[in-house]
């Protein structure tokens, strides 16, 4: 998911694009200039695939603003075979994850510093993404691990075996179990509840 959003130093306005993979909360490209033009969302893109260098078709969800609407992003797209998403056209919601990140920096970070020279902006915002973000600001998402940390912990248990798909998984397993047993609870209480029901039907109805 991307998204754009805007930091106002004394020198004049900086626009920062994110990139942040949904499965971590991982911000893995980002990019500030002193323009909101295609080129500042072609950046954070290309930091994004360098740094994952996808295998797999992969969705890249924004908005319809008109830097991811261009003719250059969608190229760029095709040729890293990227799939295009884009929200509805007025609901904000679709970008939720983008628009809270930028929520969190604003209030953990912006609003409690100045910025004269757009270059101390631009120094703030590596700081908290790399230096903080990623790698100490635990997430609820994550069960309150870091993006960092929940990835590191996930390639741990692939590892061992315990997320692959069609292996003897001791953790699915037992998720298996649950779901089972909860399965035959809910049927056991509808069962109870329907004689119930039934019951209370014959007494409204004379039948004793």
């Amino acid at each position: 998911m991307t998204g754009i959003t805007y930091i106002k130093p004394h020198e004049g306005w900086l626009y920062l694009c994110v990139v942040i993979d949904l499965y971590s909360r991982r911000v893995v490209g980002w990019s500030a200039q002193s323009r909101m033009t295609t080129d500042l969302a072609l950046q954070a893109l290309l930091m994004a695939v360098w740094r994952r260098k996808p295998t797999d078709r992969v969705m890249v969800h924004s908005d319809q603003g008109s830097q991811f609407t261009s003719r250059e992003w969608q190229t760029f797209l095709r040729q890293h075979d990227l799939e295009p998403g884009m929200s509805r056209r007025g609901n904000c919601h679709d970008n939720a994850i983008a628009e809270s990140f930028f929520q969190l920096l604003k209030r953990e970070r912006v609003r409690r510093r100045t910025y004269p020279p757009r270059d101390a902006a631009r120094q703030d915002v590596f700081d908290y993404i790399e230096m903080f973000y990623n790698p100490k600001r635990k997430h609820t998402n994550n069960g309150m691990l870091s993006p960092v940390d929940f990835e590191t912990r996930r390639q741990k248990l692939n590892e061992a075996g315990v997320y692959k798909s069609g292996g003897a998984s001791t953790v699915i397993s037992a998720r298996r179990r649950t779901l089972s047993l909860y399965s035959a609870y809910f049927v056991t209480r509808y069962q109870a509840l329907e004689d119930m029901w039934q019951r209370d039907a014959w007494y409204l109805n004379g039948i004793h």
